[in-house]
């Protein structure tokens, strides 16, 4: 939610010497066309997809992380036969709502008040994102606080406001005993956004992620620590040895 492919470089940089690696940037977001986007779950797991089939990948590996694992569950649901293995890292859809945590969530996550954020209130929530925030992050923020003054600034809020709220209105957690792939789940056990901590506070991301993975019959569940949301960003040495040995396998 809210990143671009630039999320994946210190992933990309190490695993593309044995595997072809493809980042995305989904309608909304980075380089792609942000005006009069479909955006939720179901239509961004469309997208990708359609960007397997046009590229006439085999074999693919879906790795998503956050927003993007939810998206990637619901592709490989679409598609069952396209896939062997899936990767989630951090993933949303497994942590779960009542419909009035729902309701109350999107009243305060609005297009109003990203497009109101402060500098400092920009920054404060990438720190969010992490168990110790690393200072090449930095490009992103400058990059975040860039778009600001583009024309595209609000088309580009908007994908973010219906990204969220898609994960609210397309829940995933019932559907993830029809997975049948082998499939990688990890966490950061320092993550500071699942689970929510104002409407969730007795849960932990431990319990999140053992709760999701044990719905799905062929998981392994992998807890990093000193590790944040971002993990991709936060730990990639950790994340790149558990994605070489798991898709190795």
């Amino acid at each position: 939610l809210a990143t671009y492919l630039p999320s994946w470089y210190k992933n990309i940089e190490v695993l593309k010497s044995k595997y072809r690696c493809i980042a995305i940037d989904l309608p909304g977001y980075g380089r792609s066309t942000k005006v009069n986007l479909p955006s939720g779950m179901n239509a961004y797991a469309d997208v990708v997809l359609q960007v397997i089939e046009k590229l006439k990948l085999e074999n693919p590996v879906l790795v998503g992380h956050s927003m993007g694992g939810q998206i990637a569950i619901s592709a490989v649901l679409k598609k069952q036969e396209l896939f062997k293995k899936l990767v989630l890292l951090a993933p949303a859809g497994f942590e779960t709502f009542t419909p009035e945590q729902a309701t109350w969530l999107k009243s305060v996550f609005t297009l109003e008040s990203i497009m109101l954020d402060t500098e400092a209130q920009i920054r404060a929530n990438w720190a969010l994102n992490f168990y110790q925030m690393p200072d090449d992050v930095e490009f992103m923020i400058q990059d975040r606080l860039r778009i600001i003054e583009t024309e595209d600034f609000e088309n580009y809020t908007q994908s973010v406001v219906n990204g969220f709220n898609g994960m609210l209105d397309e829940p995933i957690f019932d559907q993830l005993n029809s997975i049948s792939q082998k499939t990688l789940v990890v966490y950061g056990e320092n993550d500071a956004l699942i689970p929510n901590k104002y409407l969730n506070p007795t849960q932990t991301t431990q319990k999140i992620g053992e709760s999701g993975a044990a719905q799905i019959a062929n998981a392994q569940l992998k807890m990093i620590p000193e590790c944040g949301h971002f993990i991709s960003f936060d730990k990639p040495k950790e994340i790149n040895e558990i994605l070489d040995e798991f898709l190795s396998n």
